[in-house]
């Protein structure tokens, strides 16, 4: 019984065994497929093909003895199948037997590593990417290769020869050779296949596509922005960075949709990333208010020695592992400088900072895991547990893709909403300082009232569009006048607002009393409920006999004939509330020359050899005789950096009357 079972266990197992072991002994069948017996318009060219590592012209003759060589699985890289690791050149050959007539054929060649020729009876058909010695790293796609047109009478057997050259950047990690199923057949068929496999494959990379139109659109929309508010360079900084990505992105999609050189590609790709990732960094300092410090320096350093490492290993200096190990530690600065950053605000209550943490921690939490797998697959070791893709058909959609968005919407919620706030922040700014203008003009007018006995004139040249200099010319009765001039702390429109407070008290306090120290200690005693900083003045009284009565709160000595005068020393307005002033008096003659002014004529400064020059209080003694006009025209000149005031009187006879001076302002 158990001699029956035995032969018909060996009657049944022999053909199967048989089967196996065929297409390892009869090496003409597999390496030779046949479209005259197997009429269909396609047939796979899945199967045995022979395989040859190194490089022979003789190769590709269809007389060469290609017996001896050993068969590869025709689908699968050469890596698979005992050849790890290996770069270089190899050969692959196998025969096709073509139908009698004239009907177009073509071969479809799938996604092969990493460039190749295509030979038919020795005869070149095509080159995809480029071969040695003038070899470059490619991305192929499937590509269509028609067969010489010919008449044939008869069946015709055509011995097809693959020269296959692997880069040995990617051999470690990749294998070179056929990754898929090649095909023969009629031609127009073959075309329309691969046209719509190529769609198939553009609609599955068609996120990278979407994301790269969308940071054009957004590059666009910040760049609009920033045409609006060329001050704020934020907006131009952000355009730059999502216009790097877009780039990026769109790099990506043409690599894995059409045949590409990648050192071209990626070079590019690589560029416009380091430009972005540099970029964000000025980015996240202008839009947080962030210090260039060491590790921020540290970051930008990094992001170009990324670079550097990338043309590293096009040039073989570098493999794989090592540059993908570098990217990831050269990432390191920037993403912790921009971390510390952002918390910091964070703490602060910034609100660019809250919008901004969750798409952060998003987006670091993808690319870690992004980076982690890279590492891992190009060390060759296991990947991460669990995939990183979202959706993988029809469309392939990652997480990275989906943080990206998440990052680029909240970024473009940041600007609009800055740009909102800012608007209304500078149209508020904007009524402020016009209303301050118009104050500043009446309580500095145009013309000067006509004081017999004097002849004043005056020079006001604010350093911004308002001023914290003052001056004020009040007539008094009995023939007395008074004149103050001062200057607030500050400039803008804080000191402007400040200046009509001044003036405001000032004009109350003339109408009590005459006397220059007292006038001094109103105004000190009013500044004292405002936090106004404080205040240089000095007040001045001129009688009808001539005489100058004169106090000083701090403020610059004026000048008669030319010649400082010498002045009670009393500290500025708004320091001390029981600050005491003294008054002097002066007798002075007619024809004598009084000239007042500001600091901003001695504190004029020029640039000279990289060294700021102060114009000084030398300069300002030798032109204190001359006009108001001509002695702020000097410190115009010379480099104005505050506000600038001057005041001149002339004492004449009083038998003498004149008409209203024109006050000299900046055009």
């Amino acid at each position: 019984m158990r001699s029956v079972l035995l032969w018909l266990f060996l009657a049944f197992a022999a053909p199967c065994l048989l089967a196996q072991r065929m297409p390892e002994t009869s090496h003409a069948q597999q390496a030779q497929f046949s479209f005259a017996t197997d009429r269909e318009d396609l047939i796979s060219l899945k199967g045995k093909w022979r395989f040859q590592p190194g490089d022979e012209s003789a190769y590709a003759s269809p007389t060469f003895d290609d017996s001896h060589w050993p068969l590869l699985d025709s689908n699968r890289p050469w890596s698979e199948q005992g050849y790890k690791g290996m770069s270089g050149l190899a050969w692959y050959r196998f025969r096709v037997t073509l139908p009698a007539g004239s009907e177009p054929l073509a071969l479809d060649i799938p996604t092969t590593g990493t460039c190749y020729q295509v030979f038919a009876d020795g005869v070149l058909l095509t080159t995809v990417g480029r071969m040695p010695p003038h070899s470059a790293a490619y991305r192929t796609i499937p590509t269509v290769v028609p067969l010489l047109n010919t008449q044939r009478n008869q069946p015709q057997t055509v011995t097809i020869a693959l020269r296959v050259w692997h880069n040995p950047i990617w051999a470690k990690y990749s294998g070179g050779g056929p990754h898929g199923e090649a095909q023969f057949g009629d031609a127009s068929r073959l075309k329309a296949l691969v046209t719509g496999n190529m769609s198939g494959r553009a609609w599955h990379h068609a996120a990278a596509a979407n994301l790269a139109l969308i940071y054009l659109v957004a590059a666009m929309v910040s760049l609009a922005l920033y045409s609006l508010r060329r001050s704020e360079h934020e907006y131009l900084l952000f355009a730059i960075v999502a216009l790097c990505s877009s780039i990026g992105d769109f790099c990506g999609f043409y690599e894995f949709t059409f045949t590409s050189y990648l050192h071209v590609l990626e070079g590019t790709s690589g560029l416009v990333g380091t430009l972005g990732t540099i970029t964000i960094l000025f980015f996240y300092r202008a839009l947080l208010r962030g210090r260039a410090n060491a590790l921020f320096w540290a970051a930008v350093t990094a992001d170009c020695l990324g670079y550097l490492t990338m043309w590293l290993l096009f040039k073989g200096h570098l493999n794989t592992a090592q540059t993908t190990t570098s990217d990831v530690l050269l990432q390191l600065p920037g993403f912790f400088w921009i971390l510390l950053l952002l918390l910091k605000r964070f703490r602060q209550k910034v609100t660019d900072a809250k919008l901004l943490i969750f798409p952060l921690v998003i987006t670091t939490i993808t690319t870690s895991l992004y980076a982690a797998d890279n590492v891992l697959n190009t060390l060759n070791l296991a990947s991460l547990p669990f995939s990183l893709d979202l959706i993988q058909s029809p469309v392939a959609i990652s997480y990275s893709d989906l943080s990206e968005l998440l990052f680029l919407l909240a970024m473009l919620a940041i600007l609009v909403n800055r740009f909102a706030r800012t608007s209304r922040e500078q149209d508020r700014a904007a009524s402020e300082f016009e209303a301050a203008r118009s104050l500043q003009h009446v309580l500095i007018p145009d013309e000067l009232p006509t004081i017999p006995g004097l002849s004043i004139a005056t020079a006001y040249h604010p350093a911004q569009e308002v001023g914290g200099d003052f001056f004020q010319v009040i007539p008094l009765p009995g023939g007395e006048t008074l004149i103050v001039i001062g200057d607030v702390s500050g400039k803008g429109l804080k000191a402007a607002m400040n200046v009509s407070v001044i003036v405001g008290a000032l004009r109350t306090l003339a109408e009590i009393t005459t006397s220059p120290a007292l006038i001094l200690a109103g105004l000190n005693r009013r500044l004292q409920s405002r936090d106004a900083g404080f205040t240089t003045c000095i007040v001045l009284r001129f009688a009808a006999d001539n005489t100058l009565t004169l106090s000083n709160a701090g403020h610059l000595a004026p000048y008669v004939n030319g010649r400082e005068l010498e002045t009670e020393a009393n500290l500025p307005l708004g320091l001390l509330e029981s600050c005491c002033y003294q008054e002097q008096s002066i007798p002075l003659n007619p024809g004598d020359h009084l000239t007042m002014l500001t600091d901003g004529i001695p504190e004029a400064t020029r640039r000279i050899a990289k060294k700021d020059e102060l114009f000084g209080f030398t300069r300002t003694q030798e032109i204190a005789h001359q006009t108001a006009a001509s002695i702020a025209q000097a410190a115009l000149s010379f480099g104005q950096t505050d506000d600038i005031t001057v005041l001149t009187i002339d004492l004449l006879p009083r038998t003498l009357s004149f008409d209203s001076q024109p006050l000299s302002t900046a055009a």
